[in-house]
This record gives structure tokens, sequence and C-alpha cells, in this order.
């Protein structure tokens, strides 16, 4: 055998790096595999930009944003770096949003620190004109909320499991897991930077558990390697960027999220690209992660309608465009489990564009379960079983 662990995750993001960090800060020796060469652009977390917010509709998303916060600031402490900028959120919400939004407060509530307010039309017209919202939109400002630094988060991460004994290997394609216990990792390394070019060696490490954080791989991965089939579809997402026409006017003075069509749209304000702010629609296109630029066809007529009509400060066509991959679940929660059969095979999948804020609290659950330890926080609405009351597959095929 190539080495022995006490873990191994299998996937680099940003869920899989807090979850390998999480471990080795215990004094475990861990080993974190990435299946492209880093850094890359191919999967969840790169950019420069991920929202982080205490506000949540939902209590158990919610209920994670303490540590969550938590968790950034000491690792923005460590790295000695800015990892977070503080821009307030503005949540709209129309008439039948309205009872989501008492609901978001009804949360927000329960953090004393967290500074916000509750904005009448009125209000919210004269506090950003930037804004053209209809006669009954009302809205919740958090002043607590922002941004997080994504790329630099995932790298500060990385460089923080790696200063604690952590083995980082990039480039590394998994082929098979055997569960054992031992469980067993084989796979190869497919590129070695020599002469010899693409090499077909496997190797092979061993471990107590393997914890997969593979994002939008995650569904063909498990289910070629054990059987599972999970209710998760991977889209591809396009981030655009409009310029605003004048600056004296102003922008977008704070991050917002317009809770009408289950949050469809979202923007942040210019910290990104000179002048431009980055509005985005949270649901895509279905794509297959490996053939994501191949097959992708642009459609952003609704989001131009929507930003033409809401944002008259923004020119109404995006000026950039990137993409980036979300994976989605049927109730847009997050799968944290274990294997039904191996107890020591852990998984953390289809984040639903929430994964990033929360993976301080993703690497802690996780880590937890690969140790037998009781979960630090309500993991039940992230059970893989949850999907079989609805007939979802979520079972050994």
């Amino acid at each position: 055998m190539a080495g022995k662990y006490d873990h191994i995750v299998v996937g680099a993001g940003i869920e899989g790096s807090w979850t390998a960090y999480h471990l080795t800060k215990l004094g475990l020796k861990v080993l974190l595999l990435e299946q492209f060469t880093l850094p890359h652009t191919r999967g969840s977390s790169h950019g420069q930009t991920r929202i982080t917010r205490f506000g949540y509709v939902e209590d158990f998303h919610a209920a994670l944003m303490e540590e969550a916060y938590r968790k950034w600031s000491e690792l923005e402490r460590e790295a000695a770096e800015t990892l977070f900028v503080e821009t307030g959120a503005l949540y709209l919400a129309g008439k039948s949003e309205y009872t989501d939004l008492e609901n978001l407060i009804s949360n927000l509530n329960k953090v004393p620190h967290v500074s916000h307010s509750k904005l009448t039309n009125d209000e919210l017209k004269k506090q950003y004109p930037q804004f053209c919202l209809p006669k009954d939109y009302i809205a919740c400002y958090e002043k607590n909320a922002g941004v997080l630094l994504a790329s630099r988060c995932l790298n500060a991460v990385q460089k923080r499991f790696k200063s604690l004994g952590g083995t980082l290997i990039d480039g590394f394609e998994v082929l098979r897991i055997n569960p054992g216990p031992p469980a067993e990792v084989y796979g190869k390394k497919t590129w070695k930077g020599n002469s010899d070019g693409r090499v077909n060696n496997e190797e092979s490490f061993t471990a107590n558990s393997v914890i997969v954080c593979a994002g939008p791989w995650s569904g063909p991965f498990l289910k070629k390697t054990f059987g599972l089939n999970l209710p998760l579809t991977p889209q591809r997402i396009n981030v655009f960027y409009w310029h605003i026409k004048n600056i004296n006017q102003g922008g977008l003075p704070t991050l917002f999220i317009d809770l009408a069509n289950n949050g469809e749209y979202y923007g942040l304000p210019p910290l990104e690209y000179p002048d431009m702010v980055k509005l985005v629609s949270h649901h895509q296109e279905d794509a297959d992660p490996n053939k994501r630029d191949v097959s992708s066809t642009i459609n952003d007529k609704n989001i131009k309608e929507y930003v033409k009509e809401r944002f008259p400060t923004l020119e109404p066509y995006p000026s950039i465009v990137e993409t980036c991959m979300y994976t989605n679940t049927p109730d847009e929660a997050c799968i944290l489990d274990k294997h039904p059969t191996y107890q020591n095979i852990i998984f953390g999948c289809g984040f639903s564009g929430t994964g990033f804020k929360i993976s301080p609290v993703v690497g802690h659950i996780l880590g937890n379960m690969a140790l037998g330890k009781p979960p630090v926080h309500n993991i039940k609405p992230f059970a893989l079983s949850r999907f079989a009351k609805t007939g979802m597959p979520s079972k050994l095929q």
C-alpha cells in the first residue's frame, strides 16, 4: 500500500477541504484527493465571491450560521488576510413572499448580535433609489451579511490543512473504493509533470473512513462506486456581470436576494470588476459537469428582462459571463449522510447554491460522522432517508 491514513477525503472543493482541515486539526492523519490539477474552475468552489448571511427562511439552515461565521473569522485570523467583506443584505419580498420574510426575520431575531430592520415600500424607495420595485414589495435589511472571497477562502483552508500535516494530492483520479474496513482507495495520478506525460500507474491508500465531497460529480461517482442512486441534478450556472450606466447614480449598494420564485434572483455590489455588479439567476440549465461548456447555450432572456425592469441604473445586457456549477436536490437542502450498508463511507453533496457559506459547519458534521461522534446540529433535514418518504430514489439499486 502506498499510504495509510486515518481518513481520506475525495474532492478538494470547499466542502472536502473544510472536512479534511477539521479532521487534521484533531491531530489525525488525513489525505485529501482532487481529480483536477489545482487551482481549477470546473466545479463549484472557484471564482471571486460568494454570499454569506445569517438570514434564512428555513430554521435548519439559519441554525448553522453562527458556527459558520465563527469558523470563517477564525480562518481569517489564522490566514492573516481578508476573506470576508461585510456589505449588508437586502431581502426583498412581494405579497406572496410575506410569510417567508417573516420566517426569515424570526430566525434573525434568534441571533441577538445580528443587526436587522424591516423596511416598508416607501422606505425602500427612499433608501434604495437604484431599485424599481412593485408597490407591494417590502424588505428586511441585515447589516452583518456580506461576501466571502471564494478562491482566496479555498486557498486559505487548503494551506492551513497542509500546514498541520495534511496531505493533498491533486490530479488524482479515484477509480474504485473497497469499503473494507479498512477502506481501500484505488486511483491514478493522471499527470506527473515529467517527460513521461500521462501515466496509468495505479496507486492505493487505506483509511478508517472515506468521505466523498465530489461536487457535481457526486451522483455518478457514488452510483458507480457504491450503487447509490441519489436525487442530484447538476446545473450549469451562468454568472452575469452588469455595467453601471452612471456611477454617480449608483449601482447596487448592498447585496440583495429577491425571495420571489424561491429566491430566483440575487445580486452583489461591485467588488470584482470596476463599476460592474454581479446579478445571477438561481436556477438555470441541467448539465453534465464533464461537458459543461461544450453543451451549453446561454439563455439570458429572463434575467435581462428582470434587470431592465428592476434596475434602471444598470445596462440591460451583461458585460461579462462566467460559469459555475450547482448540484441541486429536490428540496434544495444538501445531503449529509453515511452509506446505508458501509458506515465508514460518508458523503456530502447537493448543496444547491448554499454550500460555500456553510462549508465550515459541513466539515464539522462530516468529520463527526467519520469519527462516530454525535452531531453538533440537527442533521435530520440533511439525511438521505428524507427522500424515501416522497418516492425519491435514495437506496441501493
